[in-house]
């Protein structure tokens, strides 16, 4: 029997000068167009977006940062906006989740679907998915001037980046070593 092939496709993505290889769980293809999902916890999308100006931690997160979360409020007033405008066609208007009292076994799928959100300037293309939206990382296409604008627009969250999206407690003779640690990891 012949032996198997297997072709993989690596992605490698710098900004500011800082090169980092994304992995494959950060990639979504939809449409013939790659998306990179921008999961704030992952230590390689911060150290992307931060570069090297910052000595991060290795639990480093943009998660909670108040730019991701900006970006995430305009992904979902761009798919509002689409989403009503869908409504309008099909029902007449009314809002994105119609529901019968009689019938909840109709209620309406959401089907995937990409917006349109501006950056600074530049329209950056972002991946919706059908289910459970909000909870789901904004998904950016995989183009230079539109990674470039979101990373930017990121940028501002960095001195915040140090921080875990959760606090870990240390204790016993770990403690008195995370008092230290503290002091050397600020960003410029």
């Amino acid at each position: 029997m012949a032996g198997k092939v297997e072709i993989t496709r690596a992605v490698a993505l710098t900004f500011d000068g800082t090169t980092q290889a994304i992995p494959a769980e950060l990639l979504r293809d939809f449409d013939g167009t790659t998306f990179l999902k921008l999961r704030g916890s992952k230590p390689e999308i911060a150290k992307l977006v931060c570069g090297s100006s910052c000595r991060l931690p290795k639990n480093a997160s943009l998660a909670n940062g108040a730019k991701m979360q900006e970006l995430k409020a305009k992904r979902l007033a761009a798919w509002q906006n689409v989403c009503l405008e869908e409504a309008e066609q099909e029902f007449g208007g009314g809002d994105c989740n119609p529901t019968e009292t009689n019938a909840p076994s109709k209620k309406r799928q959401r089907e995937d679907c990409v917006v349109t959100v501006d950056i600074f300037g530049t329209d950056v293309k972002v991946f919706c998915p059908g289910k459970r939206m909000q909870q789901n990382d904004v998904q950016v296409a995989l183009d230079e001037s539109q990674l470039s604008a979101v990373f930017q627009f990121l940028k501002a969250d960095c001195p915040a980046a140090p921080s875990s999206k959760r606090q870990y407690k240390k204790s016993g003779r770990y403690s008195a070593l995370s008092k230290e640690d503290e002091e050397d990891e600020e960003c410029e």
